[in-house]
């Protein structure tokens, strides 16, 4: 039983990340500028459920963190921040799937962010995100073809 585990965990993330999916485009379906609103709820959320853990022992507020409050603070502005934009985007019209392809053009951006800080790319990681980066150009251009064929 302990063998089928990692199945059953993997199945209920897969699971939850897809109705998470679907539950979204019929939101954005319905209404396009909800996305700042469902992601606002769902840091809301996210941080009414994490609260208990980071209580602290003697009835505290929150438990002594173990960074400094500063820098803790920048990483979640920075996080919520990027997620607001991310969700802003749906506004434009843009299909979830292609919301999802752009995203994961992230790797151009950390490469170049390490190339500019010094860092080296085999040819294999070079190739890699040129290829990651013809399919996201090639998918953004079927789905803007895509919407032009319907107005048509």
């Amino acid at each position: 039983m302990a063998a089928l585990a990692p199945v059953g965990i993997s199945a209920l993330i897969f699971g939850g990340c897809c109705t998470n999916v679907y539950a979204l485009e019929s939101i954005l379906k319905q209404d396009p500028g909800s996305g700042l609103l469902i992601t606002l709820m769902q840091f809301i959320l996210v941080t009414i459920a994490a609260y208990p853990s980071q209580r602290g022992a003697n009835g505290e507020f929150l438990r002594k963190p173990r960074i400094p409050l500063q820098k803790w603070a920048f990483g979640a502005i920075m996080f919520f921040s990027v997620n607001m934009l991310n969700n802003w985007a749906f506004a434009f019209d843009i299909s979830v799937p292609v919301h999802i392809i752009l995203r994961s053009f992230g790797s151009v951006s950390t490469m170049a962010a390490g190339w500019l800080t010094g860092k080296r790319y085999s040819k294999l990681q070079v190739f890699s995100v040129a290829v990651l980066t013809a399919g996201v150009v090639i998918s953004a251009w079927a789905d803007a073809l895509s919407k032009v064929m319907l107005a048509v």
